[in-house]
């Protein structure tokens, strides 16, 4: 089920938010490389503000319609890794706002 859907249910869903939140925190790293985020079992710990702990900017997840766009609207490299470093600013504000504000460990969020 998708998260906000999850969260605004009218029924009591309070013992699945820990799992989806957790769902949403890695699906929303997928900037971060995989190397960072192996073996992780606390999302929150992952580093993922530093740019060494991030994809290239030829793999970074900005879709598909965003870079045949760029391809054919003759984008320059200037440009490309101007809205790429966007992206990348975007990413980085909505997991650092989720990590702040999000009740990641709460034990109450979890179904028993």
């Amino acid at each position: 089920m998708d998260f906000n859907k999850l969260f605004q249910a009218d029924e009591t869903k309070v013992g699945a938010l820990l799992p989806d939140m957790d769902r949403l925190l890695r699906k929303l790293m997928k900037f971060v490389t995989l190397r960072l985020l192996r073996g992780q079992t606390d999302l929150c710990e992952v580093k993922f503000d530093l740019r060494e702990n991030q994809h290239d900017d030829t793999t970074v997840a900005i879709g598909m319609a965003a870079r045949t766009f760029m391809d054919e609207e003759d984008f320059g490299p200037a440009q490309q890794a101007k809205f790429i470093c966007e992206v990348r600013r975007f990413y980085t504000a909505v997991l650092q706002k989720m990590v702040q504000h999000f009740p990641f460990g709460d034990t109450s969020f979890v179904s028993k």
